[in-house]
């Protein structure tokens, strides 16, 4: 009896976890760690699955034969899922991957609306080149030349050019996998321009031109073939491509040198009878997807409405024949699901992926083609998991930022646009991400049989919604802004100029009021702005000074305030102006009065740079809120605004300031210099003017300096 107490906690004991690979790194369908993968329950015990049974008929070793099996029906070996898909790990050893790991256990697309594995699992009809593989006349290489593959993980791209002539139908993608135990995962974009001056040699590199995805590949999977019948058409004027490829390399293996792709299978576009099949980008405009850190289960729920998909009455529709899910690392879950657009009513689920994994992403079949008709809406939902953050995850290309899209292919009329909605609903998921993918079996006149259980179709979903302070925040950013560039674009310059330019032409202390007035409304301003900043980040689900601190803008803006609040502290602690003079003439400005005026004005000249970089890089990041909202200008025009402001403050005052100084001295001369057009010896009457020229210029020459005082050193 002793050992059946023992043996079911088999897998969770740590000499157990040791003779399987990654068992740490195992999750269950809805995401959650399931380190006791020999067990229907995730915690252990009671009954094994079909993974354990087999564990266990293996003598508990990690043998060929059970690497090589698919035990759960997935179309996944063990291996594959384990991350040793060539079955080469031994006890002790480093796994040959470390991401993308999925559980031999359980068939996540065979669940019952339960959530439980399906008693039986029905048999995949065939789908792919196992269906279909048209003869081609040509193919075409993008493959990386030479690339020495780093330690660790890394995403590398490559930019191609299309070389055919004329147009061309790719019908098959085949995988070129020279290096099966690094290379990963594989996507294929198309360009809107040539990147090779970027990517013409294989790179880490950052942004591209490219967010069109045509294809993609994951470890596991195969070659990719269209439908009888069926092209993806490449125009000669549109030949740009990237072909990203992630690489894994535990190990830290090197001298690996790699030339892995994909070649792509064609046929002259204009002989072939084909339709043509288009990829379509659905889902949630970058700017609306923000996933505020420390949630574990956060949803964006983006909503594609009948009149964006632009369907008439009495059109067939159009059929999408295979789609990849697309999210970055922090996504874990994504459906798509197809509502009536008239009664909101939950119509047929398309597409579904509960334990997404940014590392396996690939194209995938679906199991019949699905007719997409008029009067129909898409809600694409996207499930987060955003606990190893502590920032704002903004939506936005990069790995580290996040999407909700994904890329249907179809047959029918080109999508004239992006289907990239700003319908996007953002809250916590009252039932914690749970969801079941609709069984493929139960096929009904529309497609698969929902299990009712989409929360796109929650009743009362704006009571759940986290709009409301992400709308506040969004607002208060732009209050943020306009008061920055009113403090910075507009008072604090012009203040800056008025003890430089305006000293002589608003004497007996005025230029100070005047000078002092701009600078304590623009610092005004200023706290203001920063108040409005850090409520807007708190609404956005950021601390706003959290870690990522040290990013550009805010370091920047901690900088200057430090920097404000020195210069304001020493304006009211400015030394005296004065000092005795021992010649006993008068008073003279103290040297630590000057040595004061040096560092006040220094610091003021700093000030006025630092805002130039500050204002720009922040009217910049608005485009990550507000781009391609009608109501806000991009920032192109509001940074040439913005230096439209800055230079008719300072320039209005400086030329104001020379013109008035200007005029001012030209009416002290009149009245101090008579003329003397015979240049003649005149006697001078007491009082008069000097009588000679010498004795003009002299008196010019001693002018300047006479009422002179201390108050127009004034810093």
């Amino acid at each position: 009896m002793a050992g059946l107490h023992v043996f079911p906690l088999w897998i969770a004991l740590p000499s157990y976890k040791s003779l399987l690979p990654n068992v740490d790194l195992v999750r269950d369908c809805q995401g959650n760690p399931s380190p006791a993968l020999g067990h229907v329950r995730a915690s252990g015990g009671g009954a094994r699955n079909d993974f354990g049974a087999a564990f266990a008929a293996a003598g508990y070793s990690w043998t060929q034969e059970l690497c090589q099996a698919d035990t759960d029906g997935d179309g996944r070996s063990n291996g594959l899922e384990l991350g040793d898909p060539e079955c080469i790990w031994v006890p002790g050893g480093t796994p040959q991957f470390d991401t993308g790991i999925t559980h031999p256990g359980m068939n996540c697309g065979a669940l019952e609306c339960d959530g439980t594995t399906a008693v039986t699992t029905p048999a995949a009809p065939a789908v792919g080149c196992a269906k279909y593989s048209a003869p081609t006349t040509g193919s075409v290489d993008f493959t990386f030349a030479n690339h020495t593959v780093a330690a660790g993980t890394s995403y590398v791209k490559g930019a191609f050019t299309w070389p055919e002539s004329t147009d061309s139908a790719v019908l098959k993608f085949e995988i070129v996998n020279k290096h099966p135990d690094v290379v990963h995962h594989m996507l294929l974009y198309r360009c809107t321009s040539d990147m090779s001056g970027s990517f013409g040699t294989p790179s880490t590199g950052g942004g591209m031109d490219c967010y069109d995805v045509l294809m993609a590949w994951a470890v596991g999977g195969k070659d990719f073939c269209t439908p009888e019948d069926i092209g993806f058409f490449i125009k000669k004027e549109s030949p740009y491509f990237i072909l990203e490829i992630h690489y894994d390399n535990p190990r830290g293996t090197t001298g690996i040198v790699d030339e892995s792709g994909m070649r792509l299978h064609f046929v002259p576009a204009a002989s072939a009878q084909l339709q043509e099949a288009h990829v379509v980008l659905a889902g949630a405009i970058l700017p609306r997807v923000q996933v505020p850190p420390g949630r574990a289960s956060y949803h964006a729920a983006a909503t594609i409405s009948a009149d964006m998909l632009g369907m008439p009455e009495g059109f067939r529709g159009v059929e999408v024949f295979a789609g990849i899910h697309h999210m970055h690392q922090i996504g874990r879950k994504q459906w798509l699901n197809v509502i009536d657009a008239d009664t909101d009513a939950l119509d047929a689920e398309m597409m579904c992926n509960t334990n997404y994994d940014f590392d396996l992403q690939e194209a995938t079949y679906l199991p019949e083609p699905f007719l997409l008709r008029p009067g129909k809406k898409l809600v694409l939902d996207c499930i987060y998991d955003s606990t190893s953050r502590d920032w704002l995850t903004h939506g936005g290309d990069e790995s580290n930022d996040e999407m909700c899209i994904i890329a249907l292919m179809y047959t029918g009329p080109a999508a004239e646009n992006r289907l990239l909605s700003h319908d996007v609903q953002l809250f916590n998921d009252p039932n914690n991400g749970a969801h079941v993918c609709h069984r493929t079996s139960e096929v009904g006149s529309n497609g698969t049989k929902p299990c009712g259980n989409s929360s796109a179709v929650l009743d009362d979903l704006t009571a759940l919604t986290d709009e409301a302070p992400f709308n506040r925040g969004r607002r208060l950013l732009l209050v943020h802004a306009g008061l920055m560039l009113a403090a910075w674009g507009f008072f604090i310059p012009l203040g800056a100029t008025v003890p430089v330019f305006w000293r002589t032409v608003l004497p007996d202390g005025r230029w100070f009021k005047v000078h002092r007035m701009m600078v304590v409304l623009g610092l005004t301003l200023t706290m203001a702005g920063l108040t409005s900043s850090v409520t807007a980040v708190h609404d956005l689900g950021s601390p706003h000074f959290g870690p990522d601190v040290a990013n550009g803008h805010r370091t920047v803006g901690l900088v200057m305030g430090v920097l404000a609040v020195m210069q304001w502290v020493g304006a009211l602690l400015r030394p005296h102006k004065e000092t005795a003079d021992d010649a006993g003439g008068g008073a003279t400005v103290s040297p630590a009065r000057r040595r004061w005026f040096k560092s006040h004005r220094l610091g003021a000249m700093t000030l006025v740079v630092l805002s130039v970089y500050q204002v720009i890089t922040g009217l910049a990041r608005l485009d990550q809120f507000f781009a391609d909202d009608e109501g806000v200008p991009s920032p192109h025009i509001l940074v040439t605004g913005y230096i439209a402001i800055v230079a008719l403050a300072i320039g209005g005052s400086v030329a104001g300031g020379l013109f008035f100084s200007r005029v001012q001295k030209d009416s002290s001369r009149g009245k101090t210099i008579q003329p003397n057009p015979g240049n003649t010896m005149q006697p001078s009457p007491p009082g008069s003017p000097p009588a000679t020229m010498a004795d003009q210029v002299e008196e010019f020459r001693r002018m300047p300096t006479e009422g002179l005082t201390v108050e127009d050193l004034d810093a």
